[in-house]
Formats: structure tokens, sequence, C-alpha cells
């Protein structure tokens, strides 16, 4: 009995830990594109790690990178606000069938942004 008890805990803490990861997907760098942008900004990088089960990003623009560490989650949507050059950045993002998509906001107004996930 107290054998089946043990391989019960562990299977559950299996279940939980693979469970508790619901990023995997985002791991890894992602390709940016995006439009209405100023020059500079139309192309970057996104890099997506799970640190101690929790979600950090670091975003490539231009020569700069920006982590962000201060990401709620909503179901299934990341959302994050940043500053970037003066500007109120407003991010909301998921993966939907291994594809990351995103509603960004720049000061209230919408751009247009693609992602392309990297080897």
């Amino acid at each position: 009995m107290k054998q089946i008890v043990c391989l019960l805990f562990c299977m559950l803490f299996s279940l939980a830990v693979s469970a508790q990861d619901k990023t995997d997907g985002l791991s890894g760098k992602w390709k940016y594109s995006a439009t209405d942008v100023p020059y500079g900004y139309e192309n970057g990088e996104v890099e997506f790690k799970t640190e101690d089960g929790k979600l950090n990003v670091t975003l490539g623009v231009g020569y700069d990178k920006i982590v962000v560490d201060q990401i709620s989650r909503d179901g299934d949507t990341y959302k994050c606000n940043l500053i970037i050059s003066g500007g109120d950045v407003d991010i909301a993002f998921k993966l939907k069938n291994g594809k990351l998509e995103a509603d960004v906001k720049v000061d209230g107004s919408p751009i247009g942004i693609t992602f392309e996930k990297q080897d």
C-alpha cells in the first residue's frame, strides 16, 4: 500500500510539474516584423524563457535589449506593459496552433506585428 501511495504521489507530482509550464511552445527565440512603427523598430527579436516557473521575455529593439519580467496571465493570454522611447506599449500575446499572436498598442494605437519562430 505504501508503494502504491508513493507511486501515485510521484505520478501526480510529474503531472503538476508538466502542467505548470504551459509556455513550452513559446520558449526560444522569435523574430518579429512590425508595421506602422518608426524607422529602426520594424524588425527585432524576442526571446522567451521560463525561470523559476515564471515567464521572462527579452525584447531586442534595434541595438537595445529590454527585459520584461512583469508579465500577467489571463487564461492562455499573457499581458505586459512597458515604455519604449517614451511610448506606452501594451502587449497581449498567446500561442495559437504553434504560432505566436500578439495585440500590440503604442499610446493606444494598434500596430501590426507578425512573429516567426527561430530554430
